[in-house]
């Protein structure tokens, strides 16, 4: 067992969940005002299959300005979305390295 955990921090707009002020046609996990929000298609195996190796954190910005980040493709809203089933292995993959910053993660998706 690894002495710490790495700490993935997620974010929470258009990464894990969707809000639209549109009725999105489904059921939406909840409504705030105006806002429709619906959690992305399979964000809790995504988190049960990083959090045994990540601690985790949520961390919501509107801006793409990171430095040596792991993008992910937006969501907004499609119910077929697959991008956490591909992103959860690859952060297992990487889990044990010691330094993220040496990683190149443009090109994650293979």
């Amino acid at each position: 067992m690894k002495p710490f955990n790495p700490l993935l921090i997620l974010d929470l707009d258009e990464t894990l969940l969707f809000s639209t002020e549109e009725d999105p046609g489904c059921e939406p996990v909840f409504r705030a005002g105006p806002y429709f929000t619906r959690l992305r298609p399979y964000l809790s195996d995504f988190l049960n299959t990083v959090s045994a190796a990540y601690d985790l954190a949520i961390w919501s910005s509107s801006s793409r300005d990171y430095g040596n980040a792991i993008y992910v493709t937006e969501w907004t809203g499609a119910p077929d979305d697959t991008e956490l089933l591909r992103l959860g292995p690859y952060l297992l993959s990487i889990s044990g390295t010691p330094d993220f910053r040496r990683i190149e993660k443009r090109f994650w998706r293979g």
